[in-house]
């Protein structure tokens, strides 16, 4: 190393002193800061059921002596402790043992550092059967272990390619749910690879079409060619869409084989996945009747279960997608995708999650609270941010109560699609015939057909109904509107496609009345009044109807028909300023909204959630500080201060 370089290095070794630790040992831990400044980093190794820890740097090299011919290499644990290091009698494989003082763990085999190319690529083809890894990764490693063992770089490497394995996570969660305090890292792993490996090559998919037409048939062939019983689990959870589950079809399995497949979904698959087989085995009878039973048990399951428990399924489901889809986006793993793509990973991952801790007799008593708690606001914020580009899902939507509407809906449509292959019995009866108990009845509207988590972006399939469009376009010659005057068009906004001329209606109507909406005096029937007024601005991306909501807002504020606390309002601002589909005019409507609800009346502790939500929101997209600053430094003001800002009323 050269003068300069030394100079260079301790330079930015004393420079990351002035970063917290966290800042620190994220830019350290990197390779290209690592190989740019010479940094050599070693690390403590520990062995499963063993209190036994090494130093890498001491125990790789003893392992390489124990492959070149060494009967038995001495070495040292990180506490100090005399250890040595053998091969196990009989271990064709290249396992080991380590002994300490009266102690010795069985370790696995570290073939990667043989001297042996046989063993080499023998033991990596073992590896590989046992994962889904892409055939370009599989191809240069294999080249790589023709040539010679690895350096400790490259087993770090090789270490890494396998941890981002579906598999290996799944493993990980598993052993990490076990603690009594869970490591986040783990629970929900930041590497792009992993969910890359997951999701399948998912660079071109912008939503639903696509991922159907470039993605997902590819990455489920390559799935089940690579291990077929595991691999169609990992399917299912990417089903979570009605129209992927078509794209699977059940191999060639004898019919027991099949069976126990689904018995094994059902007893311990997560909701989405089990829905997703629902899917797919239903248009499978015909080859495989035994099926039939094992499908019922699972539509039953849904359709009795209460979905306003807390510590039920459901409610687990929605509160696992919360949580993981919260994390991606705080640490914007994602950022440059689409939310559609962002969501189907945190559904997938959260089926990974969920599979295991029924898989494991987890207690679900409190889970689905924990989940959302954790980080609920980071996927509120994420969610009301995403309306920009996908406008037509709402994080309100994130139920027990809407996923059983929405799972029953899509049980719904296969049944029908496929009923020609349903025998007569229990089955039919409950998914395909009309009664009290079957599956049509417990369909409820209009939220059996709301968009789901993976349809923000895209159109609703049917029209709006013309009737209630002529109705909405009739002159009221009332000075002042009624609120149930735009009920039909609100409340079935999401359901049905509506123009950009509907919204321009509105619009028009509302500044006709000179804003005067009669809203009864209920607080909660006008926010939904007003929330579907503005998902109407979003979906038909009318920004002057945005503009007249809010100063619809305003007046209702202003005459005492709106109580609602700011954060309620700040909701159907966020919701409005998606009729901006651009960054610019998006960031100054939230703007607008922001400066305008921090000077209104609130108290410190109003102040400080209204001010959190701005933040977080920030990190979402910071494009929009520049827009916010001003409301920031007000809401800043009120939370410094000891009193509240008073409202007008309390001034006179």
């Amino acid at each position: 190393m050269t003068e300069e370089e030394e100079i260079e290095r301790e330079v930015a070794r004393n420079l990351l002193t002035m970063f917290p630790p966290s800042i620190r040992r994220s830019v350290f831990g990197s390779r290209a800061f690592q190989d740019k400044y010479k940094f050599a980093s070693d690390a403590t190794l520990s062995f499963s059921g063993s209190d036994i820890s090494i130093n890498r740097s001491d125990f790789f090299p003893a392992v390489r002596a124990l492959y070149s011919g060494g009967a038995r290499v001495d070495l040292k644990t990180a506490d100090g402790r005399a250890a040595h290091l053998e091969v196990e009698p009989d271990a064709h494989d290249g396992r080991l043992r380590l002994t300490v003082e009266s102690e010795s763990a069985s370790l696995p085999s570290f073939w990667f550092f043989s001297p042996d190319a046989d063993m080499r690529l023998r033991e990596f083809d073992r590896e590989v059967s046992q994962r889904t890894l892409p055939a370009s990764i599989v191809s240069n490693w294999r080249t790589r272990f023709a040539e010679s063992a690895l350096s400790d770089r490259e087993a770090q490497d090789l270490h890494e390619v396998f941890a981002d394995d579906p598999r290996e996570v799944e493993t990980a969660i598993g052993n990490e749910l076990h603690k009594e305090e869970a490591n986040l890292r783990v629970l929900v792993p930041r590497s792009m690879e992993y969910y890359h490996r997951l999701l399948g090559d998912f660079q071109e998919s912008t939503g639903v079409d696509a991922y159907l037409n470039t993605t997902a048939p590819s990455h489920f062939n390559h799935l089940l060619q690579a291990q077929p019983h595991r691999a169609l689990l990992l399917c299912l959870q990417l089903c979570a869409h009605q129209s992927m589950a078509p794209l699977l079809t059940l191999p060639e399995w004898p019919a027991a084989e099949v069976e126990q497949f689904f018995e094994q979904l059902e007893s311990s698959g997560d909701r989405f996945s089990q829905v997703a087989g629902y899917e797919v085995g239903v248009r499978a009878l015909t080859r495989y009747p035994g099926l039939e039973p094992i499908l019922l048990r699972i539509v039953k399951a849904l359709r009795d279960e209460d979905a306003r428990g807390k510590n039920g399924r459901l409610a687990l489901s929605a509160g696992l997608f919360i949580f993981v889809d919260g994390e991606l986006s705080r640490i914007s793993l994602f950022k440059g995708y689409t939310p559609f793509i962002r969501r189907l990973a945190a559904i997938a991952h959260a089926a990974v999650i969920e599979r295991k801790m029924i898989e494991l007799g987890v207690s679900l008593e409190g889970a689905a609270d924990w989940a959302m708690q954790g980080r609920g606001q980071d996927f509120f914020m994420q969610s009301l941010a995403d309306l920009r580009i996908e406008p037509r899902w709402l994080p309100d939507l994130m139920t027990a109560e809407q996923l059983k509407n929405e799972f029953l809906s899509r049980i719904h449509i296969a049944s029908d699609h496929a009923k020609e292959q349903i025998p007569a019995g229990d089955l039919r009866q409950l998914v395909v015939e009309e009664g009290p108990e079957s599956i049509k009845a417990r369909l409820a509207m209009p939220f059996a057909f709301l968009p789901g988590p993976l349809e923000g972006g895209a159109t609703a399939p049917a029209p709006f109904p013309q009737d209630m469009l002529d109705e909405l376009k009739e002159p009221t010659e009332k000075k002042v509107l009624e609120a149930r005057f735009f009920a039909g068009v609100v409340n079935l906004a999401l359901v049905f496609r509506l123009e950009k001329d509907v919204g321009l209606l509105i619009g028009e109507i509302l500044r006709a009345a000179k804003y005067r909406l009669s809203v009864g005096g209920e607080s909660g029937v006008t926010f939904s009044l007003l929330a579907g007024l503005a998902i109407i601005a979003a979906v038909t991306r009318t920004a002057s109807l945005a503009d007249d909501i809010r100063v619809l807002v305003r007046v209702l504020r202003a005459r005492g028909d709106f109580d609602a606390e700011p954060d309620s309002q700040l909701r159907i601002g966020l919701i409005a300023s998606a009729a901006h589909q651009d960054v610019p005019g998006w960031c100054k409507a939230v703007g607008d909204w922001f400066i305008e609800l921090s000077y209104e009346p609130m108290d410190r502790a109003t102040a400080q959630g209204l001010r959190h939500h701005l933040r977080k929101l920030c990190q979402a997209v910071p494009d929009l500080w520049p827009y916010v600053s001003k409301a920031d430094a007000a809401l800043a003001a009120v939370v410094g201060s000891h009193h509240a800002r008073p409202s007008e009323a309390s001034k006179t």
